[in-house]
C-alpha cells in the first residue's frame, strides 16, 4: 500500500472535508487507478474504493454531465452538488462503500 499525499482527483471533497476538519487519503493497490480514498470526519471514517475510472459515493457528490451515463469519474462535472456535504456525512452514517482486509490496517491508526 501506497499512502498519496497529494492526488489531484477530488480536490473539491479534499476541500471540503478540511473546512470541517475533516481529512482524505488515497492508497494505491497495484498498477493502475484501482485504490481506495479514505475519509475520516467527525470522529468518523469509512472508505470509498475506486475501480474501472469509478469512485462510488464520491462521484455522486458532482453534478453529472448532461446526456451522459455515469459509468466513469469523466461522466461528472468538477463542480460539487449544493447538498454535497449531507450527502457525504449520509454514506459516512452507513458506510455501504467500508472494506475490510487491507484498508483495515489504514483504518486503526
Amino acid at each position: 500500500m501506497t499512502i498519496t499525499d497529494y492526488r489531484p482527483a477530488y480536490n473539491l471533497v479534499r476541500d471540503m472535508l478540511a473546512e470541517h476538519g475533516g481529512t482524505m487519503d488515497y492508497i494505491k493497490k497495484g498498477e493502475g487507478h484501482d485504490g481506495s480514498w479514505f475519509i475520516k470526519v467527525l470522529d468518523k471514517q469509512t472508505v470509498f474504493p475506486v475501480r474501472d475510472h469509478r469512485c462510488p459515493g464520491i462521484d455522486e457528490l458532482h453534478i453529472r454531465k448532461p446526456g451522459l451515463r455515469t459509468n466513469t469519474w469523466d461522466d461528472f462535472e468538477n463542480i460539487l452538488l449544493p447538498n454535497a456535504w449531507d450527502l457525504l456525512l449520509d454514506y459516512i452514517k452507513s458506510p455501504i462503500y467500508y472494506e475490510t482486509g487491507d484498508d483495515q490496517e489504514y483504518l486503526d491508526r
